[in-house]
Order: structure tokens, then sequence, then C-alpha cells
């Protein structure tokens, strides 16, 4: 063989030379080059485990953690939002009603009551549907940010 091995297939011959493939073995048997930079591996691999592992004098996670503030989900606010946003769309509709009451009602004369009643109903459950969809997911997405 012209060419050396490289030193990641030498590394796997030190470490684990049963799973390395033939030619390495081969190569490892017979080049001296090779073997003097097998032996520099084993020597720094042996010293590495040799090596006590770090610690720290101090609680890692506890450090951490403390200086994490949770902030809790202010759920007044959110509440508080829903039913301003009620009060509001309810006045609208109320107060708009009064001066265009007439014109909405003439709107509908020309269709019967089964088919007005069919939409205002599938637009209500949708609007409901969407509505609740939307705050589950409001609420998923807060409790990520707090960690819950």
């Amino acid at each position: 063989m012209s060419k050396h091995i490289i030193d990641r297939d030498i590394q796997q011959y030190v470490l684990d030379s049963a799973n390395c493939e033939l030619y390495v073995i081969e190569h490892m048997n017979v080049c001296q080059n090779c073997g003097a930079k097998a032996d520099a591996y084993q020597l720094l691999f042996s010293q590495i485990k040799r090596q006590a592992k770090p610690a720290f004098d101090f609680d890692l996670t506890e450090l951490v953690l403390s200086s994490v503030k949770r902030k809790e989900p202010d759920v007044s606010l959110a509440r508080t939002l829903i039913w301003l946003f009620t009060i509001i769309g309810t006045s609208s509709v109320v107060i708009l009603s009064y001066p265009f009451g007439g014109h909405i009602v003439r709107l509908f004369e020309g269709v019967s009551s089964m088919a007005t009643y069919l939409v205002v109903t599938t637009a209500t459950v949708f609007l409901l549907l969407e509505g609740t969809e939307m705050f589950r997911k409001y609420k998923r997405q807060i409790a990520m940010l707090y960690f819950h």
C-alpha cells in the first residue's frame, strides 16, 4: 500500500479495532509510521481517561433556575379584554341597529325565514368555534412561554 490511512481510521483502530475495516487492520500490522501514530493516540486516550471528571462546587441547575424569573400570566387581563371586546361588539350592533334597523329588515325581505335562520345559525356556530380555537391556541402559546 503506497498511502497511509487517515487519522480518523487510526483513532477508530485504537478505540475499537474489532469494528475497523480489513484494510485498516492490515495496514496497521505492517506500517511502522501508522503504528507510531496509533501508539501516540493510545497514550493520549489513556491520559484523557485518567483525568478527573470536571465538577462544579455549586449546583448549576439550582443557580440557573433561580436566575430564571417566572412571570405568571395575567389571566385577569385576558378575561378583561374578552369582556371588553364582547361589550364593544354587542354595543356596536345595538347602536347601529337603531338607525339602520329598517334597512336591515328590508335586506332580508325576499329571503325565506328558514334560509335566514340557517345562515345566522351557521355563522354563529362558525364564529364560536373559531373564537374558541383561537383562544385555546393563545392559551397554549402563553403556557409554553411561561414553562407550564
